[in-house]
């Protein structure tokens, strides 16, 4: 009894520190008070650039800037302009390049930041195992023969080097056969090849990844690292340009993004640089898992909101963190329409700088959960498409009312849902909730296709009736209340049912079921405000 007490006491003081800092993180990010990013209109000659530069009075790093892929700038102002266009701090410069017509892109260099949660004084191996949830969480088959490359943005990788002058990983176990150790990635911070963590934050979301990807042997998973944080978790957004642009070149199908900085909405639909970098890894194909925040923040308040989960770029997939039950994490940010999914994000277990296996909780855990998830999605695919995969993991969740309104498909990942809907075949069997009501969520008994999905009107719902009689089709919000209920006489073949979706004023996830004949057609899509 006396032990117990201590834990609960413990918890008690861990929760009044975290609220303590929860408190603390409603404010703009820092940023360098002289420098910022720029993104020029393609075809924007030098001797235009160069004019605007010296009007800025600023200086570029060259052997740096601009960026590989994208070309943006990073420029320092020495000294601002004084006179008849006197401007007097960077947020004055970055409003007057934005209204310059050869200017498509501006704004602040800001310091990016990951946070994580450790329960003192508890070893990881007294932590509930019921904290792993892999009956969700993990894939229970999958013949995936493509091999995705996915680059985590972090604080490097540890390991250290060996008398014989050879890479040497604490945990080569787990991550010699994903990590290429004559090339781990690059360093933003350092600027050279080796990207060393002395934090243990990339290596725990390393060891995240890795750990889900050894449960497939027949997955084909090559890891690479950019360090683009320090020693104390600290980055800045051109470094992330950098390294996006980088894993661009170098052919990354999937990008672990477990970090956020805290910003003011773009007015006038400004679009910010690192934004012009994701769209162009969207146009390369490339998906992009970030973490929502920790700070127990509603991301859909105006003014203010995290970024890059929060870019409205098609490529990104938003994460926030639960409990292995339905409860949203104490400290996760959430949003109704800007929080996509969420993942198990407390308690994980994954080696630090060290290699000693500890237990740390944050979106930062539920995004390599869920970027693990996705590379195991997409090597599945013939060519990768960060839409499919994407589709797959969103139309698929398990749905809880807990998460309705506070997530944008109001449940957590599925893993073995997504991989069914993906490959459109029973590898993965059918997704259930204990949460929802099992009338809704009735064993499957053949298939339903439903087109399109996502969806902003109108659905279209095929599937095969065994002999002519009455079809009851019934829609249902995740909270189980019946939307509509339609019944009709259909004859024996395939049917090709059409819904008028804004018929209700439901959105986010939306649960079908078809009675027909003495059998249950489940499904499921989510439809867009």
């Amino acid at each position: 009894m006396e032990a117990k007490t201590s834990k609960i006491l413990l918890c008690l003081c861990a929760a009044l520190i975290t609220f303590s800092f929860f408190t603390k993180l409603q404010a703009q990010s820092a940023y360098d008070p002289h420098e910022f990013l720029i993104y020029f209109e393609p075809g924007t000659s030098t001797n235009d650039i160069a004019l605007l530069k010296q009007f800025y009075n600023a200086t570029e790093n060259y052997s740096i800037s601009p960026s590989s892929y994208s070309g943006i700038h990073l420029w320092k102002v020495t000294s601002f302009p004084t006179g008849n266009n006197s401007l007097n701090d960077i947020n004055e410069v970055i409003q007057d390049a934005r209204t310059r017509a050869e200017v498509n892109s501006a704004g602040l260099n800001y310091k990016t930041t990951m946070v994580t949660f450790e329960m003192p004084g508890i070893p990881p191996q007294v932590i509930d195992p019921d904290y792993y949830c892999s009956d969700i969480f993990s894939l229970s088959c999958s013949n995936g023969s493509k091999t995705i490359r996915l680059g985590i943005l972090d604080t490097g990788i540890a390991h250290y080097i060996d008398t014989s002058n050879n890479v040497q990983f604490h945990n080569p176990l787990l991550f010699n056969p994903y990590f290429d150790v004559s090339d781990l990635g690059y360093d933003y911070v350092d600027n050279d090849p080796f990207p060393r963590d002395h934090n243990g934050h990339g290596s725990h979301i390393a060891g995240i990844i890795a750990g889900k990807a050894s449960e497939l042997s027949t997955f084909n998973l090559e890891l690479r690292s950019y360090r683009t944080h320090n020693s104390s978790g600290y980055g800045d957004v051109y470094d992330i340009v950098r390294a996006v642009d980088d894993a661009i070149r170098e052919g990354m199908h999937i990008l672990n993004m477990s970090f956020s900085y805290q910003a003011p909405i773009p007015e006038f639909n400004d679009t910010e640089p690192l934004e012009v970098a994701i769209e162009n890894a969207a146009i390369n194909e490339i998906l992009i898992l970030a973490s929502a925040g920790n700070s127990n923040y509603d991301n859909d308040q105006g003014g203010m909101a995290f970024y890059p989960a929060s870019f409205d770029a098609p490529n990104i997939i938003s994460i926030a963190s639960v409990k292995c039950g339905t409860e949203l994490s104490q400290f996760s940010n959430y949003g109704g329409t800007s929080v996509d999914v969420a993942t198990l994000g407390e308690d994980v277990i994954s080696p630090d700088a060290n290699g000693v296996f500890v237990g740390k909780s944050g979106t930062s855990q539920s995004t390599a959960f869920t970027s693990a998830i996705a590379a195991m999605l997409a090597s599945n695919l013939v060519d990768m498409s960060y839409e499919d995969v994407k589709c797959a993991i969103l139309a698929t969740v398990e749905p809880y009312s807990g998460l309705y309104g506070k997530i944008y498909t109001g449940g957590v990942v599925n893993a073995n849902g997504a991989l069914h809907f993906l490959l459109n075949d029973d590898c993965a069997g059918s997704p259930k909730s204990e949460e929802a009501p099992s009338s809704i969520l009735a064993p499957e008994v053949d298939r339903l296709d439903i087109f399109p999905n996502p969806v902003h009107d109108r659905v279209h719902l095929t599937f095969e009736n065994e002999v002519a009689g009455p079809v009851t089709l019934e829609f249902f919000n995740t909270s189980g209340q019946l939307l509509e209920q339609v019944t009709e006489r259909m004859p024996a073949g395939e049917q090709n049912y059409q819904w008028d979706a804004t018929a209700s004023a439901a959105t986010g996830m939306i649960l079908v079921r078809i009675q027909q004949n003495g059998k249950i057609l489940n499904g499921k899509f989510y439809r867009l405000p």
